[in-house]
């Protein structure tokens, strides 16, 4: 007769992080609560508190937060500053069916004056209770005290059902049968019907659905240092491969999977892997041993080892083994029949939403089911949607892959694996598939840094699982660019983004663009939607253009400059903003001045010059943004004008000669040079004046010591000086001297 039951078991794994705290050593302290896919709904009402007082209050304080990531986790973390009151008891609580469960965990000092050898030890009734501690202390006048909290397992060893009344099928690896249902609850690492099957350390929950890192290795360490803690009574282990208060050291050579309690029978007995106990190196079994890892006798179930029709040790329960504190001695009853097949487990792997999630049935048989007899449907019926994928058989095991598209506006949704069996019944598991929502900003805050001709920096802030949508955690982010006003999205980068900031290149020049961040999960579809929108426009680059200037007029106080408009593409923008003209003194650097006229008037008079003078002008085309390379330089004078008369005449006679000198004029307009003409006035020995008077002439540069010779002695001359530039004579300046008597 087969034995079953309505009892379900709870598939929820209280995870703690660092278990012996190292404050402030310790970093990302919580318990978090996981819950395989099938108990998701229960998650908002799990609730956690302590078991008993300890540090200064029987309560949560407040420096702890409770968050939910996901659809199946719930987290307790403690703050940095406060982890030394992180220390004592803890459970959680829920309520399933009208019944309260729990699950309890213990966080301890790294270095307490005790500490346990286990965390927690799992016995049933009848059996002897042994604590062990480890103490620093010297001196033995501690006392033991208790709480008066004990949850041991209701029913004896290997016993199960409301009075005890039913043998438990052999739980491989370590599991524990269910006194309630007669299941088998398995350790991490381990799962499957009597936990046959070894998944690895980086595993856990009963259906091995959650890993403690995204490198999709199941052997990997990163469930070192973590205690794992299943519903009262079963307790609390160490990943598969460790053991130890810390659950950081991993297993001797010879022992295995949680705790390093199960013993390898490989051959030798020291090959084998620390976390499943597979054989290493192809060794084999030791004699007498079978299965994936050797842990199958042949001849008792196991799935590992094929067998379905067996026998299996059984231990009687009698009277005795619920008063006595021994625990009775096993006694062998005769085989008993095991169904001819049976379906193993049904799960899936959580994948993102928009994504294709495949379900996996695994049947047992002897001779395994066929493909005909197993199928897949919706809970409420019909196959919709759902393709079988492939279906193996290996020994007794058929597995069976199917494809199912599950989005987020219908999760969960709940599928049925059916197995008909070949006595004409039928027996079946209900699976809810559920997906990841991919991460999207409800804020990005996208800040644009930096702006060239052809690129753009921005920054944007990280995705935060708090204020945020969707499932983390998040492995990189990706940007996007379109042109403002067109739906030319573009990626931006062919890799995720660790950072939050990037450069976005090979753009176009005085472009408004609109810029989008997306964060991404790991896993196929697992990019979220666009964030909000940061807009920026590229710069424009230099003209690249000289413009060429004429002179079209000048005058005494301006000139009058012609240019030409440079080709469009010589522009490097969508338009010219204007021409800067430089105007400086020519060979001093006073006077400088820079004037801004239209580009497309092609001319422009400048005023505000002085007269007779040279400047240096140069130009350049300016967009909005940048300046561009200057003209040649270009020597433009105001126009002359005749220079003012020269002042204060000075003479000085000798008998035959006279110096004149004189004083420079005012003028703006300097003279190029100077003419002195003078002639015989009169010889004072006459008395009237020469009636024709030969007029003589002569240039020079300077003003002073000019020396007039071969006079008359004794007679009046008449000295005229003028300035001269281009513009013609000044004034003449006119004087008289007389010689002196006498010879030479």
């Amino acid at each position: 007769m087969v034995v079953t039951s309505n009892e379900y078991i709870v598939d929820l794994t209280l995870v703690t992080n660092h278990p012996l705290l190292d404050p402030p050593n310790t970093r990302d302290q919580y318990i978090g609560a996981y819950l395989g896919q099938k108990d998701a709904s229960i998650r908002d009402i799990i609730m956690f508190d302590r078991i008993i007082r300890t540090i200064d209050t029987t309560r949560l304080p407040t420096y702890i937060v409770t968050v939910n990531e996901g659809q199946c986790i719930r987290k307790l973390i403690f703050e940095q500053s406060n982890q030394t009151k992180a220390l004592g008891a803890f459970f959680v609580a829920f309520e399933y069916e009208g019944t309260t469960r729990t699950s309890s965990t213990v966080v301890l000092m790294h270095n307490a004056t005790f500490l346990p050898e286990q965390t927690t030890l799992t016995v049933h009734v009848g059996e002897t209770v042994t604590i062990a501690v480890v103490t620093n202390r010297t001196e033995d006048d501690f006392r033991w005290r208790f709480n008066g909290d004990v949850v041991p397992d209701r029913c004896p060893a290997y016993r199960w059902g409301s009075e005890c009344e039913h043998t438990c099928t052999e739980c491989l690896n370590g599991g524990k049968c269910d006194a309630d249902s007669g299941e088998c609850v398995c350790h991490p690492g381990f799962n499957g019907t009597t936990c046959e099957h070894v998944l690895g350390s980086n595993r856990f929950g009963q259906d091995g659905s959650f890993s403690c890192d995204s490198s999709g290795d199941d052997h990997s360490p990163g469930c070192r240092g973590k205690l794992f803690c299943l519903p009262d009574p079963f307790g609390c282990t160490c990943a598969a491969g460790f053991m130890g208060i810390n659950c950081t050291t991993e297993c001797n050579p010879g022992t295995y999977g949680a705790n390093c309690l199960q013993e390898c029978h490989c051959s030798p007995s020291n090959i084998c892997t620390k976390d499943t106990g597979e054989c290493i190196d192809g060794t084999e079994c030791q004699e007498g041993w079978t299965g994936v890892n050797c842990q199958a006798i042949p001849g008792t179930t196991s799935a590992s080892s094929g067998i379905t029709s067996s026998t299996i040790p059984i231990v009687e329960a009698t009277t005795q083994a619920f008063t006595s504190a021994t625990t009775p001695a096993p006694t062998t009853v005769p085989p008993q029949l095991i169904p001819s097949s049976a379906i193993e487990s049904f799960f899936y792997t959580k994948v993102n939403n928009g994504g294709s999630a495949t379900l996996v049935c695994i049947v047992t048989g002897s001779p395994p089911p066929t493909s005909e007899n197993i199928s897949v449907t919706h809970a409420a019926g019909g196959d919709e949607g759902i393709v079988l994928l492939e279906s193996t058989v290996h020994e007794s095991t058929r597995t069976s892959w199917y494809r199912v598209r599950v989005s987020l506006d219908d999760v969960p949704r709940n599928f049925t694996c059916l197995l008909r069996r070949l006595d004409g019944e039928s027996v079946s598991k209900d699976l809810a598939v559920s997906v990841y929502e991919p991460p999207s900003f409800v804020e990005s805050n996208i800040l644009v840094q930096e702006m060239t001709s052809h690129s753009v920096t921005i920054r944007w802030t990280h995705w935060n699982e708090t204020n945020d949508r969707g499932d983390g955690p998040v492995i990189g982010y990706r940007v996007y660019h379109s042109t403002h006003g067109q739906g030319d999205i573009a990626r931006a980068s062919s890799d995720r983004i660790r950072d939050t900031t990037f450069t976005i290149t090979n753009l176009t020049r005085d472009t408004v663009y609109d810029f989008r961040v997306t964060a991404s999960r790991e896993g196929p579809s697992g990019e979220g939607m666009f964030s909000s929108v940061a807009r920026a426009r590229t710069k424009c680059t230099a003209p690249s253009q000289a413009p060429v200037l004429s002179v079209r007029n000048r005058g005494q106080t301006f000139i009058t400059l012609d240019w030409e408009v440079i080709p469009e593409e010589s522009w490097g923008c969508s338009a010219l903003s204007g021409l800067e003209i430089n105007v400086s003194t020519y060979g001093q650097n006073g006077f400088p001045r820079t004037l801004s006229f239209d580009t497309m008037a092609g001319t422009a008079n400048i005023g505000e010059f002085a007269d007779c003078t040279t400047y240096s002008i140069n130009a350049a085309f300016r967009n909005k943004d940048e300046l561009g390379i200057s003209s040649e330089i270009l020597s433009v004078s105001t126009y002359l004008i005749r220079p003012a008369r020269v002042g204060a005449l000075q003479m000085s006679p000798s008998t035959t000669q006279i110096e004149v000198s004189w004083e420079t004029s005012s003028s703006l307009c300097s003279p190029d040079y100077y003419i002195i003409r003078y002639s015989l006035y009169q010889k004072l020995a006459c008395q009237s004046p020469e009636t024709t008077p030969t007029e003589f002439e002569v240039n020079t540069n300077i003003t002073q010591y000019n020396i007039l010779v071969g006079l008359e002695p004794y007679s009046q001359y008449k000295i005229i000086v003028t300035a001269v530039n281009g513009a013609g004579q000044s004034e003449p300046m006119m004087g008289y001297s007389e010689t002196r008597p006498g010879r030479e």
